[in-house]
């Protein structure tokens, strides 16, 4: 009998030096930065956000497209007189394809956008009816 409460009582303590072990080996809880107007953010509505493969978080807004590297924002909006800016201030979407590439769409009827990452621009294609498969 003192056998079978001998081996409980190491069981027992097996049980809370694992658990103790598994809760020490816990990740910290995660930390988030609100991102705001006030540190940069083009608009306090974000609409879409992917992150690219060099680490930068891209977030549409109703006022243009946000790049953050974690510090500070670069803004892309719409400008009328340039053809390499975006074709609309409000971003619906953004992917971030496996070549590099960054697709933005807007909420311009039927059209869909890209960002060069080694130059800013952007070029904008017009997606019609009868290009749909």
């Amino acid at each position: 009998m003192r056998s079978l409460a001998g081996i409980g009582v190491t069981l027992c303590f097996l049980i809370l030096g694992a658990a103790t072990l598994e809760a020490a080996q816990a990740p910290p809880p995660a930390a988030f930065d609100h991102l705001s107007p006030e540190v940069g953010l083009s608009d306090s509505t974000t609409l879409a956000i992917t992150q690219d493969d060099q680490g930068f978080m891209w977030l549409g807004t109703q006022n243009g497209l946000n790049r953050y590297d974690g510090n500070d924002f670069v803004v892309y909006t719409h400008d009328p007189d340039d053809p390499n800016s975006l074709s609309h201030n409000v971003v619906t979407s953004i992917y971030a394809d496996d070549e590099g590439g960054l697709w933005v769409g807007t909420r311009a009827a039927g059209s869909t956008g890209s960002i060069s990452r080694q130059t800013g621009g952007a070029s904008s294609s017009t997606i019609r009816p009868t290009d749909r498969r």
